[in-house]
C-alpha cells in the first residue's frame, strides 16, 4: 500500500512545477504587457517632441524600468549592433515572448520609420485600448478571487450560527 500509494502522489504531484512554471510565465507576460503599454506612451511622447522612429524607441526605452523596459532595450541594442531596423527585432521580441502587443508597436513604428507616416495618434490609441484591455482583466481577475472568496465567508456564516443557536438546541431536545 505504501508504495502505491507513493506511486499515486508522485505521478500527482509531477504536474506541480509545470503548473508553477506556467503560472510565472503568465505573470511575466503580465507584466512585459504593462511595461509595453506605458511604452506605448513614452514612444507617442517622443514623437510628440519630433523625435524620429528610431530615436523616440530608443529613448522611451531607456526611461523605464523593470523586465520589460530591460527586454526592449536588450533587442533595441541588438537591433543597431546589427545595423537592422529597430522594429524587426521587436517583433522576433514579442513572437519570442508570447505578447503580440510589442509587436503592434513594432508595426506601427515600421510605418512611421519606412513610410514616413504620422503615428502619434495611432500610437496614442494604442496604449489607450492596451490601458483599457489591462484593466478589465484587472478588475476580471479580481471579481474571481472575490466569487472564490464568497465560499468560505458563507461557511463561516453557518458556522457562527450553529454556534449561537447550539445552546437553544440542546435545551429543546435534551430538556
Amino acid at each position: 500500500i505504501p508504495a502505491v500509494v507513493a506511486l499515486a502522489l508522485g505521478v500527482v504531484l509531477s504536474f506541480v512545477p509545470e503548473q508553477d512554471l506556467l503560472r510565472r510565465a503568465r505573470a511575466a507576460r503580465d507584466e512585459v504587457r504593462r511595461a509595453v503599454c506605458a511604452y506605448l506612451e513614452l514612444v507617442a511622447l517622443e514623437r510628440a517632441a519630433d523625435a524620429g522612429a528610431v530615436e523616440a524607441m530608443e529613448r522611451a526605452s531607456m526611461i523605464g524600468s523593470g523586465r520589460g523596459f530591460r527586454l526592449i532595450q536588450e533587442s533595441l541594442l541588438r537591433a543597431r549592433l546589427e545595423g537592422r531596423a529597430p522594429w524587426h527585432h521587436l517583433s522576433l521580441l514579442a513572437e519570442q515572448v508570447e505578447v503580440p502587443e510589442l509587436g503592434d508597436v513594432a508595426d506601427i513604428m515600421r510605418m512611421s520609420g519606412e513610410d514616413g507616416a504620422a503615428v502619434l495618434p495611432t500610437l496614442r490609441a494604442r496604449a489607450a485600448s492596451l490601458r483599457t484591455a489591462l484593466l478589465q482583466a484587472d478588475v476580471a481577475q479580481a471579481n474571481r478571487a472575490s466569487e472564490r472568496m464568497s465560499i468560505p465567508v458563507a461557511l463561516l456564516g453557518v458556522a457562527f450560527m450553529a454556534l449561537l443557536g447550539f445552546p437553544a438546541f440542546s435545551r429543546i431536545l435534551f430538556g
